[in-house]
């Protein structure tokens, strides 16, 4: 008869919900805790909301990824202010229309591929600081400003060794637009041409005493100097003039 009972009360303890988990027993059939509503100490279960950036406030809300479209390649704004090209500036490119020290002049030929190694290894000192080139300017390629005119000399003997002339381009670097480097040779901008004396030798006359000499004129035409005009002249036994 007890047994009976004890049977009878079993069933009708089950039939009233006596088997809760609240004392941490789990009745059979109850959903176990699944990974996506877990959360451990591995992290928090969202990707976007993790932990603030360092220094932030967590309560401020979840955290925006960053933009790496600029990293990625993207060309930046350009109206940015620290995105916007700069000019190139040194000392051969000074601003524009500003005379160059002997010391720009002297940097810009040793970088120029149209100045020969010849003329490149005599760019040295002459006396104390003083190089062996002249320097001048002039408008002759019609622009403003004006051009670049360098004439090279030897340290022996004077005798010009190479002329020169730089046009500013739209960016306000110096380009080299005339080359002669037979000597003895100079050259001089005059009314808006360019004058360049060279040397005549009909015999077997020294370097220094030339029979003749050319001075051949140019003018700017189509991006290049044209030779224009030349005219010859005796010098006799005395040496050349400067042009």
């Amino acid at each position: 008869m007890a047994a009976a009972a004890g049977a009878l009360t079993v069933v009708l303890c089950l039939l009233a919900g006596c088997g809760s988990t609240a004392d941490g027993v789990r009745v059979e059939g109850s959903p176990a805790s699944t990974p996506e509503s877990r959360t451990d100490a591995a992290g928090p279960a969202h990707p976007d909301w993790s932990e603030s950036a360092e220094g932030a406030d967590p309560s401020a809300g979840p955290v925006a990824p960053r933009d790496t479209r600029d990293d990625a390649g993207d060309p930046p704004d350009a109206t940015r202010g620290d995105e916007r090209p700069r000019p190139r500036t040194d000392t051969a490119t000074d601003a524009v229309g500003e005379p160059l020290g002997h010391r720009a002049v002297i940097a810009l030929l040793k970088r120029d591929p149209k100045v020969s190694s010849e003329v490149k290894r005599g760019l040295k000192p002459c006396v104390g600081d003083r190089y062996p080139i002249s320097v001048a300017h002039g408008q002759a390629t019609g622009q403003h400003p004006t051009d670049l005119v360098v004439n090279v000399s030897s340290c022996a003997d004077g005798i010009g060794v190479g002329a020169y002339v730089y046009r500013r381009s739209s960016s306000g670097a110096l380009v080299n637009v005339f080359t002669a480097e037979r000597p003895p040779v100079s050259a001089v901008i005059r009314g808006g041409l360019l004058k360049v004396t060279r040397a005549v030798y009909i015999g077997n006359e020294p370097m220094c005493c030339p029979s003749g000499q050319d001075i051949v004129t140019y003018a700017w035409r189509d991006g290049l100097f044209r030779e224009v005009d030349r005219e010859r002249g005796d010098l006799g036994d005395g040496p050349p003039p400067a042009p």
